[in-house]
């Protein structure tokens, strides 16, 4: 039995998007290292975008593998139901090779998110010193560590 046209097309699909959206994730981490660059809120709702496509192919080829007999993984059925044909072969190689690419995004966007997690509290802290709430750490005027901040409201001594 051959791999039907459609299940070949799916393949490519997805693993064309999962490319896209690691460039995507690649134009993420260039934006967080140059905040002075812009676009993040941008690049998260295209992000959200890329994410929800790739979603929705990997639930087709899903229920393709199902309407042919194959439990998702299983590749020694996938090989049973393809005859051991050679694109049959391919198909779980380019698989393992895109799960691979998933892998690697996921890695981004977790070192991504990490990065903003960082750069909020940075900012909330700094917010905190220059309004004098919370508290906030900083250095005192001889450069040593002081629990409590000089500044307690911005204008006075």
């Amino acid at each position: 039995m051959q791999v039907p046209n459609e299940f070949l097309a799916l393949t490519r699909d997805i693993i064309a998007a999962i490319r896209q959206f690691e460039g995507l994730l690649c134009e993420e981490a260039d934006a967080l290292e140059d905040p002075a660059r812009g676009g993040l809120l941008e690049l998260a709702e295209r992000k959200t975008r890329y994410a929800d496509h790739l979603d929705a192919l990997v639930r087709r080829r899903a229920r393709l593998l199902a309407n042919l007999g194959v439990v998702e993984g299983n590749e020694s059925q996938l090989e049973e139901v393809f005859a051991g044909s050679h694109q049959a072969r391919q198909l779980t190689q380019d698989w393992k090779a895109a799960i691979a690419s998933l892998q690697q995004c996921k890695h981004m966007n977790d070192i991504a998110g990490a990065t903003i997690s960082a750069q909020t509290r940075y900012f909330a802290r700094g917010l905190d010193i220059i309004h004098g709430t919370g508290t906030a750490s900083s250095y005192g005027p001889a450069g040593n560590f002081d629990p409590e901040p000089a500044v307690k409201q911005i204008g006075t001594a």
